[in-house]
């Protein structure tokens, strides 16, 4: 990896929570909606490089699989290998997903909970 970024979240460390969900992956006009019981690992940060001499960068999340786990145990993902017309499509769909919690009226911000 030539360049590397971390990114992390705020202050208050994220819950795991058992949620129905409703997804969807588009792909080549594939579309995949499903609705499901999944239990959820909340990402803690990130860290992203881009990999010299390739048409792709390689992202790795960190996570946390119990409320009672420290922030700094968190564990790590593999790289993964992603080509900017994937993460351009990756971005589009995350817009939307922001836009659709963003506007939930059930949605609960994590800094209004106690």
């Amino acid at each position: 990896m030539s360049e590397q970024t971390v990114m992390g979240l705020g202050a208050s460390p994220p819950q795991t929570a058992v949620v129905s969900l409703e997804f969807s992956h588009n792909q080549k006009a594939n579309l995949l909606s499903k609705k499901t019981d999944m239990l959820i690992f909340p990402v803690t940060g990130w860290q992203i490089g881009s990999l010299s001499g390739h048409y792709a960068f390689v992202p790795k999340f960190q996570f946390i699989t119990s409320p009672i786990q420290q922030l700094e145990e968190a564990q790590e993902t593999q790289f993964f290998g992603i080509t900017p017309d994937i993460a351009k499509a990756m971005i589009a769909d995350l817009k939307k997903h922001i836009e659709t919690v963003e506007k939930s009226s059930g949605a609960i911000h994590p800094s209004e909970k106690h």
